[in-house]
């Protein structure tokens, strides 16, 4: 029975120039697990948090 697990995952895009909100969330725990390009060619991180 798995009544007591309780699952947290957090996936977030960020801007590849945004700098700022890519190292701020890596010391939050983030990790970035993907970088892709949105729909307007833009490159991103795509980062993922999780217990």
């Amino acid at each position: 029975m798995l009544s007591n697990v309780s699952m947290i995952h957090l996936l977030l895009k960020f801007m590849l120039e945004n700098q700022a909100a890519v190292s701020f969330y890596n010391k939050q725990g983030l990790k970035i697990v993907r970088k892709q390009s949105d729909e307007m060619e833009n490159k991103e991180y795509l980062m993922q948090w999780g217990k």
